[in-house]
C-alpha cells in the first residue's frame, strides 16, 4: 500500500498547525501585546487629536549615554511635548510615584514590573538633553490600554484607555514658540536611530543586560514557539514511520533487496536414502557459512522447503523434481537463485 498520498493529504494540515502555533504564541507574547497596545494608542491619539495642532511621532529610539532609550510616543504641540509609554496590561495594578517597582495582580498571582514612571523619566531627560529644551516644557504620560485597573491613588498623568488625550487637552497654555515646533520635530527624525529589526535587537540587548535579573519574557516565549514546532515535526515523522511500517510488504522471493530475517525450520527433512518413487529425489545441502536456506516451487510460488544449515554439516532432503526459487540468508543478507533439480542425487553447495 502506497501511503504517499496520505502524507501529501497530511502534510499541509501540519504546516497549518505549526503555524497556528506560532501565531499563538506570538500573540501571547509581551513583545505583541506591546505592539498591539502602541497601536491602538497611536490610533486614538490620531483620531481625536488634530493633526493641526499636535505632531505625532511614534516608535522613536534614541541614543543615550549608556545605550538606547525608546519611546512609545512623541506628541509636540505649542501646548508642551508629550512623551507617552504604552502599558497594554491586565489585571490589577498596584504602585506609586517613587517605588521601583509596580505590582500586576491577574489570575491570583503577581509579577514586578518597572515603574513606568521611572522609566519614562529616562526617556524625557535624554529628549531633553537632545532638544536642549527646559524640561518643564515636556510631559511624562503612562498610558494603560487594555483592561488594567489601578488599584491605588496615581498622578493623573498615569491613565486608563483613552483618558491619555484628556490630559493632553488639559494642558491649554502656548509654552513653545510657533516657529520652534517645526525645529523641535526636525531635531528628533535627525537623531532618532533608523527603524528596523536590528535597531530593535540592539535595544532589547541592552535592556537585558541592564536588568539583569528580570525575566526576558520574549525569549522564553520565542522558545516555547520552537518547542511547539519542534514537537509537532517529531509527531508528523514518527506518525509517519508508523504507517510506513504498517503497510509494509512482507517479502516476497522475487524481491532483491537485501533483508535481516531469521527463518526457522518448519519441517523435519526426509533424510532416506531411497526416494518414494520416481518423482522426488534426494538433495544433498551443505554451507561455508551458518545459513537459512527456503525453496518455492516456480510454479505455485508455494514453499516447499525451510531449513537451517549449519558451517560445514551436510544434509540429506528428499524433494520432488523440479524447478525451484531459492531464498539464501547468509550473514544478515538475502540473496535469490534459481535451481533446478532433474536428477535422483543432486548437491547444492552454499
Amino acid at each position: 500500500m502506497d501511503i504517499q498520498p496520505m502524507i501529501n493529504l497530511i502534510f499541509p494540515w501540519v504546516i497549518v498547525l505549526i503555524f497556528l502555533s506560532f501565531i499563538t504564541t506570538l500573540i501571547k507574547s509581551p513583545w505583541f501585546k506591546g505592539k498591539l497596545g502602541e497601536t491602538w494608542t497611536r490610533i486614538i491619539g490620531k483620531i481625536n487629536l488634530d493633526k493641526k495642532i499636535y505632531h505625532q511621532i511614534h516608535d522613536v529610539t534614541l541614543p543615550a549615554e549608556d545605550g538606547t532609550t525608546q519611546i512609545d510616543h512623541i506628541i509636540i504641540s505649542k501646548f508642551g511635548i508629550f512623551v507617552i509609554e504604552t502599558k497594554n496590561m491586565s489585571g490589577w495594578i498596584f504602585g506609586d510615584q517613587y517605588s521601583q517597582t509596580w505590582t500586576q495582580t491577574k489570575n491570583k498571582q503577581k509579577y514586578k514590573f518597572q515603574n513606568p514612571l521611572r522609566q519614562n523619566h529616562k526617556h524625557i531627560k535624554v529628549l531633553k538633553n537632545i532638544l536642549a529644551i527646559d524640561e518643564s516644557k515636556i510631559f511624562s504620560i503612562i498610558a494603560f490600554v487594555g483592561d488594567a485597573k489601578l488599584k491605588t491613588e496615581l498622578p493623573e498623568n498615569v491613565t486608563v484607555g483613552s483618558d491619555y488625550v484628556r490630559y493632553i487637552r488639559s494642558k491649554n497654555t502656548p509654552i513653545i514658540k510657533e516657529h520652534d515646533i517645526e525645529e523641535i520635530i526636525e531635531r528628533i527624525e535627525k537623531n532618532r536611530l533608523e527603524r528596523s529589526f536590528k535597531t530593535e535587537k540592539q535595544h532589547i540587548e541592552y535592556l537585558e543586560k541592564k536588568f539583569t535579573n528580570s525575566e526576558k519574557k520574549g525569549n522564553v516565549y520565542m522558545k516555547k514557539a520552537i518547542l511547539k514546532i519542534v514537537i509537532i515535526l517529531a509527531l508528523f515523522a514518527g506518525m509517519t514511520e508508523v504507517l510506513k511500517n504498517k503497510t509494509k510488504p512482507t517479502p516476497t522471493p522475487d524481491l532483491r533487496k537485501e533483508i535481516k530475517a531469521e527463518i526457522k525450520k518448519t519441517e523435519e527433512p526426509n533424510t532416506a536414502k531411497i526416494p518414494q518413487s520416481s518423482e522426488f529425489g534426494i538433495l544433498k545441502l551443505s554451507a561455508h557459512t551458518d545459513t537459512f536456506l527456503t525453496l518455492y516451487d516456480q510454479n505455485n510460488s508455494k514453499k516447499i522447503l525451510s531449513i537451517e544449515l549449519k558451517k560445514g554439516k551436510l544434509e540429506e532432503v528428499e524433494i520432488k523434481k523440479g524447478y525451484y526459487t531459492a531464498e539464501i540468508l547468509q550473514t544478515g543478507k538475502r540473496k535469490i537463485q534459481s535451481v533446478s533439480f532433474i536428477g535422483n542425487i543432486g548437491n547444492l553447495d552454499l
